[in-house]
């Protein structure tokens, strides 16, 4: 008895763990299989449908269900979506229009103005432009900028199954 109430929590925790570390099925999965010098040389993508021990399936609308061997240096990474760098745009443009600016403003003294407010109004407005121009270029540059956001995904440590010659469950474990 004492053995079946212990299976049983075993079988609970490696249910829950399973659940917790399995994305959702049809989220978009791609695996990065290493080479053996190494390199990772293959790439696949598809969608979600299981993982069952080191075994992951996967369903791409042309080829239908594929079952991929997830081996020790392989990676699995799930798409959390895209994200734009539009914040990242502005601080990089508005330095850079700032120092367009300055150089533009040290030239209108070159150019003959003497101290006076016309020389002073000339690089003002050539420091203001270069920092409104480089941080309103640089926010349109970034927002355009769209990059994609993957997570590594950790394989599952319990999982149950049929036994190869089909007459039993096995539970796997994976340290």
């Amino acid at each position: 008895m004492r053995f079946l109430s212990v299976l049983c929590s075993l079988v609970l925790v490696g249910t829950l763990s399973l659940g917790a570390q399995q994305p959702n099925p049809g989220a978009r999965i791609r695996v990065s299989r290493s080479c053996p010098l190494g390199e990772h040389c293959a790439l696949l993508d598809g969608q979600f449908v299981s993982w069952r021990g080191s075994t992951l399936t996967l369903t791409d609308g042309e080829l239908g269900d594929r079952e991929v061997e997830v081996l020790p240096g392989s990676t699995v990474e799930v798409y959390r979506g895209s994200r734009g760098h539009a914040l990242s745009g502005l601080v990089i443009g508005t330095v850079t229009g700032g120092v367009i600016g300055a150089v533009a403003a040290s030239s209108c003294e070159d150019a003959g103005l003497e101290e006076s407010l016309v020389a002073g109004v000339c690089a003002g407005s050539s420091l203001v432009g270069g920092v409104l121009f480089g941080a309103l270029g640089g926010l349109l540059v970034g927002a355009l900028i769209r990059t994609e956001r993957w997570d590594a995904v950790t394989p599952p440590a319990l999982s149950l199954g049929m036994l190869p010659d089909g007459r039993g469950v096995g539970i796997r474990w994976r340290f």
